[in-house]
């Protein structure tokens, strides 16, 4: 009982000293800080660009491998056949690039949208395909908004029908209700962006006019496409072709004749791990065998993705912490000087508590902790004050420069700072009060 009530005074006496002298409190609190803060903002901004690449990375559907194959037709249906005894589903994709959207403003620009035609064998939310980089397309997750996607009934009877995402919806149909409308597939003039009814389909564009039966949102792809499109009608820099992702069955693409630079994805989905790590299995014994008698023969999952990703950001995210710990250095030395003038002013004070008993360890954990405490008190403001910094950033990269930046301020962060503060407190701390215990009983309380 006696040791937990001097503990209680000990803690005392080191938070009144803290604030017995509140200039230089602010003074060593502000080197502090300075650290902390810039840490903290550049903490959070390198974990939210990083989390926005995992996430594009992550968006790809679990359990489900993607083969980009340009093989003969014997090859590709012998991996098949030898895939789908598995019993796994497979999605056949074929894509063409077209150009769905084209008008002139009124400032003289002109705003176009070309679409990857994805012809698929059929649709789910877990199979969207859709590009990941200019090398790479992968399938992803859709959150369907309206109406339903591709099923086998449109593929046997060949439907020209379409599932479109919520930026290309709102671009060609305003706030109208989309499902039901047709979308030109090639559009030739300006003006000629979509068409509301069969009587408008000009003859020769009849084969190319897809009805509407789906509305899909995905973030990747819609908040880019809005924050592009923003731009275009913010800043008057000139004409403006977007891209998007438009999906049809993979017999109405082959009907309409646009297969001509087509390529094809096979893309398997597996119900369970087991039988998606046998899949994985058998994809690569083939690439191992045939991938040098072929040109393409590629593979893709959700591990390969996130992989690549953490490789291509490891030296970023490497040089970003060489540059924060250097500037963390440089206010703990900052803040260190600032606490060898603190205890100078109070070597008298340590004289006579080395008189009555104290002795050097224990006037060095009185400082380290005068110390913890004021980096947590930095700690806490940096937290602060860094969040809002960080949210200000974002805000203003996404409305200056239009770039597609999501701020993510995590408990991790939050952990983070707090660790490196209790280390930053004791570490720039311990000279300084190692210099002020080692002073003599004698010299300390005739030091002025």
């Amino acid at each position: 009982m006696l040791g937990i009530k001097n503990n209680i005074m000990f803690i005392r006496h080191v938070l009144m000293m803290v604030f017995s002298n509140v200039p230089r409190l602010i003074l060593s609190i502000c080197g502090l800080f300075v650290g902390l803060l810039v840490l903290t903002t550049g903490n959070i901004l390198m974990n939210s660009y990083y989390d926005e690449a995992m996430n594009r990375a992550c968006e790809f559907s679990t359990n489900n491998i993607s083969v980009l194959l340009e093989a003969d037709d014997e090859f590709e249906k012998k991996i098949i056949s030898d895939i789908d005894t598995m019993q796994v589903e497979l999605k056949r994709v074929s894509m063409s690039s077209e150009s769905i959207y084209s008008e002139q403003y009124s400032n003289g620009n002109i705003c176009s949208l070309n679409a990857k035609v994805v012809g698929t064998t059929s649709m789910d939310s877990e199979n969207v395909l859709m590009k990941y980089n200019e090398n790479t397309t992968i399938p992803v997750h859709g959150n369907l908004t309206k109406g339903r996607f591709i099923n086998q009934n449109d593929v046997s009877k060949k439907n020209n029908c379409v599932v479109i995402d919520e930026f290309t919806a709102s671009l060609l149909f305003g706030e109208e209700d989309p499902i039901g409308k047709k979308v030109i597939l090639g559009v030739g003039n300006i003006g000629m962006e979509n068409v509301s009814d069969e009587d408008n389909v000009v003859d020769d564009e009849k084969d190319n006019s897809f009805t509407v039966v789906g509305v899909f949102d995905n973030y990747q792809v819609t908040k880019s496409n809005q924050l592009e499109y923003e731009k275009f009608r913010v800043v008057d820099n000139g004409n403006i072709v977007m891209s998007t992702y438009i999906y049809v069955p993979y017999t109405a693409l082959d009907e309409n004749g646009f297969q001509e630079d087509a390529q094809d994805y096979l893309i398997w989905h597996y119900s369970d791990n087991s039988g998606y790590e046998k899949g994985l299995q058998v994809l690569n014994d083939y690439k191992t065998v045939y991938s040098h008698k072929y040109s393409k023969f590629e593979l893709m999952t959700k591990d390969d993705m996130k992989s690549a990703v953490k490789k291509e950001l490891r030296p970023i995210k490497l040089f970003m912490w060489l540059i924060l710990s250097a500037l963390l250095i440089i206010s703990g030395i900052n803040s260190m000087n600032t606490m060898f003038f603190s205890i100078k002013e109070r070597i008298g004070e340590i004289g006579i508590k080395k008189a009555m008993g104290a002795n050097a360890t224990d006037i060095i954990v009185q400082f380290l902790m005068e110390g913890i405490f004021m980096a947590y008190i930095a700690a806490a403001m940096s937290l602060i004050v860094g969040g809002i910094v960080a949210e200000l950033i974002g805000k203003g990269i996404q409305s200056m420069l239009f770039i597609n930046f999501k701020v993510n301020y995590s408990m991790e962060t939050v952990l983070f700072t707090l660790i490196v503060a209790g280390i930053y407190g004791i570490v720039f701390s311990f000279i300084p009060s190692y210099y002020g215990a080692g002073r003599k009983v004698a010299d300390a309380l005739r030091f002025e």
